[in-house]
This record gives C-alpha cells, structure tokens and sequence, in this order.
C-alpha cells in the first residue's frame, strides 16, 4: 500500500480542530509535520494531539506543546505510556488524526499580532510497505552561499548513511537530511550538522540515521563559508529485513512466513492449446491440465522474458484423453527440453491421465524432473 498522508491548513483558535487525518490502516508507524502558527498571544503555545480509531474508538494517543515556525519540523510528541519521545509513532490503529489548539484561550481576530495559520501533514505506513534500497553520490562543486543536493531518496525507508569527504573543509559547511510526502505536504528537517573539517577520506556525517515516515528524503550540503568548495558526498537509505512469522508471504508460498503453505497456480483447459506465457500467472509453480481432447494439443512453455530460471510446469492428461491423441510440449524455438526440440506425451510414453514435470533450468533449456 505505501505511505498513506494528508496534509491540511486551519487557523488556530481556543477550541481543538482537526487540521488533517489519514484512513484506511492499519498504519504501524505514524509520522507528523509541522508549520506556522506564527503571531497569538506571546508567549502562548499551540497544543497539538494525535489521534487513533481503535476498533470504533478514537483515543488520543500523543500530545505536544509547540511555538509557531516559518520552517517546517517534524513533530517530537511527548514520552508517553512507556514510549520514548520521538517523531516515529508506533501505534494500532486503521484511522489517525491530528488537532490544534491554541492555548492563549483568545480568538484570532482579537490576538495582536493575530495567530497565523498552522499547516500539518500526518504520514501512516504498515512497517512492511518499504521502498527499495537507493543509494546517490555527487560531487557538487559549490561557492559561497551555494547548496546542492542528492537526488531524491523514495521512501518510506527506515534507515540512512550520508557520508562526506571531509579533508580540508571550512567549519561553515552544513549537510541536512529532509523529508517530506510530496507536493502540497510540509517539508520537514530530520536532523543537521555543521561539518569541522577533518584530514581524512569520505567520513560518515550520519550513521543509522532513523527517518521518519515520508514518501520523500532529501541530502542537502550547503556552503556557508567565504571559499569554493568541491566535496563528494553519498547517500544511501535502508530497510531492516522482517523477522519472524511477521510476513505475509503471496505467489506459489502463501501465508505468514513462519506458518505457509506451498501452492500451483492451477490452469485447467478442455480441448485447446496453451501458451503458458499468457496464463495468468506465467512464472513460478505451474499446473497445466488437458482433457476433452478432440484433437492433439501443443504446450508452449514459457519462453519469454518474463521466464525465470527454477519456473517448473505440470503438464497433465485429466481425462485419459491420451488414449486416442497426443500433447506434444514445446519449449519454443532455439530453446530445448533434455536436449530435444520438442516432447510427446503418449499412452505408451506416460500412461493414461499421466503427466511430466518441466523445470527451467537455463536461458535456452528445460528438464524433465
């Protein structure tokens, strides 16, 4: 499914709103951004919550206090119910919301300066629903007040490496790493650091740099000295691998992965030929079943691209149909089966309602197994 977000603008008042919400979980993890909020009484904070519909019930499950921004962040709820503080919110629940509350207990329209609005995106994400591995590297040569950045990283990812060549750098050198979920969605800093300038070769800036949840992330390095640089820098993002019974296999093996179950994608055809490339499902653990044979019948294996090496295919007589015709097996041209062009299956070859296997066991050759 991907990262699911919402990303809304309200104007904050002394009554709670809702400024944006997700559905359609469960989400493991939720992450939410901030902006705005800018003027109100001085002094007072915006109260933010976060919320979660648990089997028909809505509990308010994270709480912050926050002062209005120009720049984007990412929200750090409080340490609650046994949880750390942290940006990551691991938490059941198939719907999520978060509010805003001023807490000056004024209206807007008497506030002076008047509160600005406040703009929030909330991100979910199921904890197996990550993006590839990416990994980037470049060496942006960069003048005073210049920066220059990675190409985009997609998410959601769990983890990310920046490392940089630091020899010789001025201290004013800055890398940031962002995120965000797109167009339209507040754009956040993960986390930031000065560079100090050290004599040695491409040195970590961050290691297992945890991210929050977010469809984008963005490696920033920013010159902020007085002289021209050229530095290299690469990024890479990261996904720890499930353990346990924790996922949901799908294909030919079905099931949680501690308690599976293999299966054929099973293909039963009365009197035709078959393509076995334009099945359904041409790849994997194949059952191919003749019967009401009129005349003899040709199985085309799968030679194409979408082949893979260890595809196996079934190729069944139901009926007895062998008796009075044939199934000759093609592997396609320039292809073979045990060094064949072709095989026939007879009565005499396989007996009624009998069948072979085939595996493919290279680019051009299969084998009856």
């Amino acid at each position: 499914m991907g990262v699911t977000s919402d990303t809304g603008t309200v104007t904050p008042s002394g009554s709670e709103q809702t400024v944006a919400a997700i559905a359609g979980g469960p989400f493991d993890l939720v992450s939410v951004y901030f902006k705005g909020g800018l003027g109100g009484q001085p002094g007072a904070p915006l109260q933010l919550a976060l919320y979660a519909l648990v089997d028909g019930q809505w509990t308010r499950i994270a709480q912050k206090q926050v002062m209005g921004s120009s720049s984007g962040s990412l929200v750090v709820w409080e340490a609650t119910g046994g949880a750390p503080a942290s940006y990551l919110i691991n938490a059941g629940g198939t719907q999520f919301e978060v509010t805003v509350q001023d807490t000056s207990g004024v209206t807007a329209a008497a506030m002076a300066p008047a509160r600005q609005p406040v703009t929030m995106t909330v991100a979910g994400v199921n904890i197996f629903d990550t993006a590839s591995d990416e990994e980037n590297a470049a060496k942006p040569a960069l003048d005073p007040g210049q920066s220059a950045s990675l190409p985009t990283f997609d998410g959601y990812a769990e983890r990310m490496d920046v490392a940089c060549d630091q020899r010789n750098l001025p201290a004013t050198v800055v890398v940031s790493v962002f995120a965000s979920c797109g167009g339209g969605s507040v754009l956040a800093l993960v986390k930031s650091v000065a560079l100090q300038g050290r004599d040695d070769n491409v040195t970590a800036v961050f290691r297992d740099l945890e991210l929050p949840v977010a469809t984008e992330y963005v490696v920033q390095i920013s010159n902020q000295s007085l002289q021209a640089i050229a530095v290299e820098i690469t990024g890479a993002t990261y996904s720890v691998q499930a353990a346990g019974g924790g996922v949901m296999l799908s294909g030919n093996t079905n099931g949680p992965s501690n308690n599976n179950t293999n299966e054929d994608f099973v293909n039963s055809v009365p009197d035709a030929d078959v393509t076995v490339a334009t099945l359904p499902k041409p790849t994997g653990s194949i059952y191919v079943g003749l019967n009401g044979l009129t005349a003899d019948r040709t199985v085309f294996l799968n030679n194409t691209a979408t082949g893979k090496v260890g595809d196996t295919t079934t190729i069944k007589d139901e009926d007895g149909s062998l008796a009075d015709f044939t199934i000759t097996v093609d592997p396609g041209a320039g292809n073979t089966i045990d060094g064949e062009s072709t095989y026939t299956m007879t009565a005499v070859q396989n007996g009624l309602k009998g069948s072979i296997t085939v595996k493919k066991i290279s680019a051009t050759a299969f084998a009856i197994v």
